[in-house]
């Protein structure tokens, strides 16, 4: 047998997948029923996964109304092992019917090693794309997540979508994040939504040494902690003062009880 590099291997698959795509439109219902019956055979061995994914693949690019079914099928099914790949595939349909799919695959991950974390990922950047602001809540616990870029993803996923009912949770990550660019955005995310109540943890991670030997880092956290002692000033000053005649004059709190002279 002669050995095919990868190169070869994929212009096989391309030739492949643009034969079965220019197929005839009753060829395609063929081509849909032998998806079904790889699907339901997929677990026995790694290479009928993969020949089911190129006949997917061919539905897909062929615009059979049936591909998007098929594929979120795969995504949940217990018989498929590439999630990923399914994700991907949903990702180029850009079909909000594909977020019950993506969120059991969410959900269902449990990856570990390697590979930890990259079904979550991809599953929280496609309902990213999709702007899936209504499933919001459900993302709110991966900011927790043990893989940085599933972290990550749902940070940049809740500040899009301005979900600020996240922010205690992310205050609390403050002292937990070990991955300086997630670090930074949880702090402007707490910068944008006016989290004063988030100084505490930051002048105690400024005070870390993994802060305090980053520069980058430790600016950062100056600059938040600066603008929102500001904000809080601010703040302060407002609720010490308060109007006391309808022509706009202010006068402090402390001296309210003091008789007002014109």
């Amino acid at each position: 047998m002669e050995y095919e590099s990868p190169t070869q291997i994929g212009e096989l698959e391309y030739e492949c997948l643009t034969m079965l795509s220019k197929l005839e439109a009753e060829c395609s219902e063929a081509l849909m029923r032998i998806g079904l019956e790889l699907l339901e055979r997929s677990h026995e061995f790694e290479d009928i996964e993969y020949k089911f994914q190129l006949v997917l693949q061919a539905l897909a690019k062929c615009h059979h109304p049936g591909a998007l079914e098929l594929n979120m099928a795969a995504l949940v099914s217990e018989k498929t092992r590439d999630k990923e790949a399914y994700i991907e595939l949903l990702a180029t349909s850009e079909n909000p019917q594909a977020i019950p799919a993506l969120i059991h695959a969410l959900k269902a991950d449990d990856s570990t090693g390697v590979s930890e974390g990259w079904v979550r990922y991809k599953a929280i950047e496609v309902l990213h794309r999709l702007g899936a602001k209504e499933i919001a809540s459900i993302i709110i616990p991966y900011v927790k997540d043990s893989a940085y870029r599933v972290r990550g993803s749902a940070i940049d996923l809740l500040v899009d979508f301005d979900v600020c009912e996240a922010a205690p949770i992310l205050v609390e990550q403050l002292n937990q994040e070990e991955d300086p660019i997630n670090l930074k955005k949880i702090i402007s995310s707490l910068m944008f939504w006016k989290r004063t109540d988030s100084l505490p943890e930051l002048r105690e991670i400024l005070a870390s040494d993994w802060v305090s030997n980053n520069k980058d880092l430790q600016t950062k956290v100056s600059h938040a902690i600066n603008a929102l002692e500001s904000l809080l000033d601010r703040s302060h000053y407002k609720s010490v003062t308060q109007p006391l005649s309808e022509s706009g004059k202010y006068y402090s709190s402390f001296h309210i009880n003091e008789p007002h002279r014109l």
